[in-house]
Parts: structure tokens; sequence; C-alpha cells
């Protein structure tokens, strides 16, 4: 079946992102969802990609009702909420894909007509293989959004009810939220096995060698997208940005006689004229750039970009080979996407992401050799990647280096017992 729930993304005159959930029976923006975003969301100023996960964690739960045949406004009437085993499949759909959730739906009518989408029949396909599960803390953060989300509305819809029913009413989300919490995994602290990490130097070499201008291996036709893919490849494994602040710079953010560059905030900014813009989830900060990559910069600016038509009428660092409009965060995955098929057995888990977890582990290793305090190391580690001197961020981008450097000790410890040492 396919998803009847779509969520749209309105452009304010400001140049502020909206994201809204569209009601399949009216094609309009769903009330609730709307309501919650508008007065518990951007009233706190989450941003545009927290309210979008939000929105996604709603679908599910109103996938969840629609299969179920759960009337929410009726349980909040009559005082009683979701039931025990109906946590525990709730909990399973949001360790699952939405679309593979979609397949154990059928939908009797058509799937967007006034008269089918809600008042529609559902009935349950026989799963004959194993539900394949999203990431532990994915599932969670669904979990803590559907959570919230259930609580305002049980508490908006009940302050209607009379006093008897009302009390009911929050009994039962209180049963409700404590289910919920429940049933969150602790599970993430624990396993380390297949967390990500950044990529081994063996990989990095073949990545260099594969987006050389003139490898034979290189996925890129073109000359010009063979530059600017090259460069942008660089500009993730040489500074450890993220995609959105990569392609959130600005020309006028590079510092081409003193070789540094500006990550700045610039959320719902008037000059980007894409629908969905990429963003900086971290701190604001100024980084040093080698030489070489302000060099190869300057060099795709002046031969590459200036010849793109449309590429003048925004000041954005990379653009579209076709447009010159700025680049998206899709043709960023669509670039690993070709990286990857051009060597499946060495770029299988190759990302953007695994390139800033390879980069901390660089830093590491760096450190390590000019033998810095460990607290000097985690504030110029934090400044450089933006986070908070006291996020604790550290750890999971330097996976690879600490188990690396662990195998070196248990390994020496054990070689001095067996020597006799």
């Amino acid at each position: 079946m396919k998803n009847p729930f779509v969520i749209r993304m309105l452009k304010f005159g400001s140049g502020e992102r909206f994201p809204v959930l569209i009601d399949p029976n009216t094609s309009q923006p769903d009330f609730d969802s709307t309501v919650y975003v508008l007065t518990q969301l951007r009233a706190t100023n989450k941003a545009t990609n927290t309210i979008i996960h939000h929105l996604r964690a709603i679908i599910v739960l109103k996938l969840f009702l629609l299969r179920s045949c759960i009337d929410l406004d009726e349980r909040i009437n009559s005082g009683q909420l979701l039931l025990g085993y109906e946590l525990d499949e709730l909990t399973k759909i949001c360790k699952q894909p939405v679309d593979f959730f979609l397949t154990s739906i059928t939908m009797v009518g058509a799937p967007h007509s006034k008269e089918s989408v809600i008042k529609v029949n559902f009935r349950h396909k026989q799963e004959n293989k194993l539900a394949p599960n999203i990431s532990a803390q994915t599932a969670v953060n669904r979990i803590h959004a559907i959570r919230d989300f259930l609580g305002w509305l049980t508490m908006d819809r009940a302050a209607r009810l009379t006093e008897r029913v009302r009390k009911n009413t929050h009994e039962s989300w209180e049963q409700l939220r404590i289910g919920l919490n429940a049933r969150v995994s602790n599970s993430r602290r624990r396993n380390q096995i297949g967390q990500r990490e950044g990529a081994d130097p063996q990989t990095i070499k073949l990545l260099f060698e594969t987006v050389h201008l003139d490898s034979e291996q290189n996925p890129w036709k073109s000359d010009r997208v063979r530059i600017r893919n090259q460069l942008i490849i660089y500009w993730l494994f040489h500074t450890g940005i993220r995609r959105g602040e990569l392609l959130n710079l600005k020309i006028t953010d590079i510092n081409f006689r003193g070789d540094t560059v500006t990550i700045a905030r610039r959320a719902d900014d008037e000059e980007d004229p894409r629908l969905h813009q990429p963003v900086v989830k971290t701190r604001d900060r100024k980084i040093p750039l080698s030489s070489s990559l302000v060099s190869m910069t300057l060099n795709y600016i002046t031969k590459c970009r200036s010849e793109i038509d449309g590429s003048q009428a925004h000041p954005f660092l990379f653009v579209s080979d076709r447009k010159g409009s700025p680049l998206s965060l899709s043709v960023i995955n669509e670039i690993f996407s070709d990286i990857r098929n051009s060597a499946p057995d060495y770029f299988e888990h190759l990302t953007a992401h695994v390139l800033r977890h390879t980069w901390n582990d660089n830093f590491s290793k760096e450190v390590d050799e000019l033998k810095l305090k460990q607290g000097d190391e985690e504030s110029m580690r934090s400044f450089l990647m933006g986070w908070s001197p006291t996020s604790g961020s550290a750890a999971t981008y330097s996976r690879r280096h600490v188990r690396e450097k662990a195998k070196r000790v248990s390994v020496a410890m054990q070689n001095k017992i067996l020597n006799g040492e």
C-alpha cells in the first residue's frame, strides 16, 4: 500500500520553512498535528528537521491506529486509551521501516478518495519474512515523539470532558505514558558492535584514487562534475563537517587569504531558494583550511562554477552542473551512491557521515602523536566539530581509533604475560 500521509514543506516570505502533515481525506494540513507543531514545537524554536522527525512519528501512529481500527477520539472520550497488547504492537511497529509496515496493510477503495482513506477497512497480511528493524535510537525517538503528541492530544481533548471522564482519561494517559517509557530500549549504550565508525586507511586511499580526475574508475563523465565531486569529498574528509554544513557554505564564508572558513547557522535563510534547506546543526565556528584545499576551491569557483548558467543568482559554493542552483542533500547522497556502486566491496558502508567519523579518528591520531592532555583534546575537538564542551559527542565519533588503540594495548598485555615478562 502507498502511504496516504505526506509531509509538505511550506516556505514563507521571511524564509522560514514550515513542514505540515497533509490529511489524506481533505488534502489540507492535518488539524491536530499542525496545531501541535505550532504550539509545542515551533513555539519552542525546534529546528525544521526536528519537526519533520516528529511528523514522521505521528504518521507511524496514524497508520497504526488505522490498521488497528482504533478511533482515538472515542478512546479519549471513554476514558480508556491504548491497552497493553496495543502498546506492544505500536512499539513493534516503531522499530520497523514505514515501507515494510505498509506491506502488512491492504486498503480497500481508492487510496486518496475522500470516502475511503479514513473510513477504510484494513486486513492484515501474513508476514512470511522477518521484519527488518531500523536503528534502536530512531525507534526510541519515534516512541518519544508519539508519547509527547499523545500526551498533548489527550490533555487537550480531556479538558472538554466531564470531571469523572476527565479523571479516568488522565489516569489512562498516565498508564500509557509509563507503558511507553517502559518499552523504550536502553541498549544503545551497551551495543557497541556494528556502530558506525570511520573508514580504514585502505578504503580512504582507494576513495582518493577513485575520485581522481583522471581515474578510469571515476564514476562521473563530465569534467566539471568530476572537479566538483572530488572537491566535495576533500572538504568532507579534511574538515569533518556535516553534509548540511557543506551545502550551507557561501563563497563569502571562505577567507582565501587567511585560509579559514566560517561555519554559520542560517536557519530560514531568505537567500536560500531550496525548499528543504540544508542547515548547520552545531555551533557557529571558524575553522582553518589547508592551503591546498583553498586552492582547489578557488579553482572550482573560477573555472567551473562561474561557467554554469544560474550560479551567479546566489552565493552558495556548490551548485548543480545543469541549472547552477544550490546543490541539494539528495545530490550528495547520489554522489556517495555512485562511489559505492563503483566498488561495492570496498565502499559498501561509505557515506558523508562516515567521513566525519574518519576525520575524528585522524584527529585522535594527531593528538596521540603530539601527546596533548585529554582536556585540551576534548576542547579542541568540540570547537572544531561545533559541539558544546560538555556534549560528550567525542566518544561517538572516535570509535575506530579507540577500538584500535584498545586492541594494541590488549595484545601488548597478552604478549607480556605469555613471554613471562
